[in-house]
């Protein structure tokens, strides 16, 4: 129970000190509740009266009357002039006027007056008056330039005169930019900082890295500049006044190394048919280029403009291809990440006919590409009527391998060919094939009417079951003279002497 009181007791002390710490106490304040405060008059009578809380009146005895009083006091620490006024002028116009560290009469600002039986609080705002400043050694209040030439003409009653304080705001502005290159910075988050504490929450700069803190409370601040991907930049020192405006105040930001958190070849796939293959990069952090080797040392790697899906052409050769790849920017290289990938093309076969007859020959090809130089190769036919059946052979220097086939007459009416790595396993598929038709011989008959004899002749007959499409023709030849080209179906004579017939 003593331990709760005891808390009890330490809070209140805490609250108590708070309050007190927040009311305000005048800087300066003359109330006159009892003599006229040190204050005289200027062409004017002035007395004090017990009105009131008690009053001080000025009673103009010619023009430009005032009340003057020698003061001590910081300028900045007291920047607002109140005063409670009865007025019973026709002019009504008050000026201020003071002194400075005991120099010449300046002039402050003025205000206007009301009229009427009852009183009324003005205040002079001195926070933006330049020579207002350092130490105020006397104060001048002139509220009227005059009340007639008389005594009785007018006068002017004042119920205090006050100092105050109100806070006189500056302000800092700049740009961001980055360190290496001096580019604009946006999305930049800028803040002000006393003693690590958080004095006003960041202001986010646009595309052109500008950025601007207006109504800030004088003191010494830390600019600080906050980015995704860069080092926090700071700026400590920064004094801001009153009424100023702290310009140029420029951050540069050096961006953070990138980090290379991911690199896929093909989408993850573990093989390729193509050299030509695309990657993937994914990172924390600006990355402004990328370089990509099939060596750990990036032996002859250049650096190339970041882009998160580049392209790679992979070395040539049949099997496995391990890649390296590696960010940077202007802070520096990033971590290193590699990836695999097997090289292997698919074979490509081809024949040289569309279509044949039985026992004739066909070439099939398989192409491997250069990088299939000596390689064995599987072909594989199809018979339109009979089982598959596979042959091998090996590429020549090109990376083509060519097999040559007699076709029987399993082969009618279409036959379907492919070819395979026999390394790889990597198949064609059936991409070529070619018509096969049977292979039909015209007939032809030779009839003699009786004995071969000088001058007769000799019938021949020419028929064939090939359909006419087919292109056959027939010749004949006597003894050793020239072939002679006659009908395709039909009868024709051969006339002696003496002759001999294919």
């Amino acid at each position: 129970m003593k331990l709760f009181r005891h808390v009890k007791l330490f809070w209140f002390v805490i609250f108590l000190v708070s309050f007190l710490s927040i009311q305000f106490v005048w800087a300066e304040s003359w109330s006159f509740s009892s003599s006229l405060d040190g204050w005289s008059g200027r062409n004017c009578f002035i007395k004090h009266a017990s009105d009131g809380n008690g009053r001080l009146y000025m009673y103009p005895e010619g023009s430009d009357p005032g009340i003057v009083r020698s003061v001590n006091f910081s300028a900045s620490d007291n920047n607002i002039l109140k005063m409670y006024i009865w007025t019973y002028c026709s002019n009504k116009t008050l000026k201020l006027y003071f002194r400075s560290n005991g120099g010449s009469i300046q002039t402050g600002p003025s205000i206007s007056l009301d009229a009427g039986d009852s009183g009324k609080v003005y205040s002079i705002d001195l926070r933006n008056t330049s020579s207002w400043t350092g130490t105020i050694t006397e104060l001048r209040i002139d509220p009227t330039d005059s009340c007639g030439i008389t005594g009785n003409s007018g006068f002017i009653g004042f119920d205090y005169i006050k100092t105050d304080f109100q806070v006189v705001y500056g302000s800092i502005s700049g740009g961001v930019r980055d360190y290496y290159t001096a580019e604009p910075l946006g999305n930049v988050a800028v803040r002000l900082e006393i003693n690590n504490v958080i004095k006003y929450d960041s202001v986010y700069t646009p595309g052109n890295g500008t950025y601007k803190f207006s109504n800030v409370l004088p003191g010494t601040y830390r600019l600080v500049g906050i980015k995704s991907g860069y080092d926090n930049s700071f700026m400590d020192g920064k004094q801001i006044k009153g009424n100023q405006e702290l310009t140029g105040q420029n951050l540069r930001m050096k961006p953070i190394k990138p980090e290379l958190t991911g690199f896929s070849i093909d989408n993850g796939s573990s093989k390729t048919k193509d050299r030509n293959v695309s990657l993937k990069l994914t990172k924390n952090y600006n990355a402004t280029h990328y370089r990509v080797s099939e060596s750990s040392s990036f032996s002859g790697a250049s650096w190339k403009s970041f882009t998160s899906s580049p392209s790679f052409q992979l070395s040539s050769g049949f099997g496995n291809k391990k890649l390296y790849c590696q960010l940077k920017n202007d802070s520096g290289s990033s971590n290193t990440r590699n990836s695999s990938i097997s090289y292997v093309p698919t074979p490509q076969v081809s024949d040289s006919k569309s279509a044949m007859r039985v026992k004739e020959t066909i070439s099939l090809y398989c192409d491997l590409g250069s990088d299939g130089a000596n390689r064995k190769v599987t072909f594989y036919v199809d018979p339109g009527s009979a089982s598959l059946f596979t042959v091998a052979e090996y590429a020549n220097s090109n990376g083509r391998a060519t097999k040559e086939f007699i076709a029987d007459n399993t082969w009618i009416s279409r036959t379907s060919f492919a070819c395979q790595d026999y390394n790889s396993c990597e198949v064609s598929g059936y991409n070529a094939s070619v018509n096969v038709s049977k292979n039909n011989k015209p007939d032809v008959s030779i009839s003699f009417e009786g004995k071969i004899a000088h001058g007769w002749h000799v019938p021949v007959a020419v028929s064939s079951s090939v359909p006419e499409s087919d292109n056959f023709s027939c010749k004949y030849k006597i003894n050793s003279g020239n072939w002679i080209n006659t009908i395709k179906d039909g009868t024709f004579t051969i006339k002696p002497p003496d002759y001999s017939f294919i």
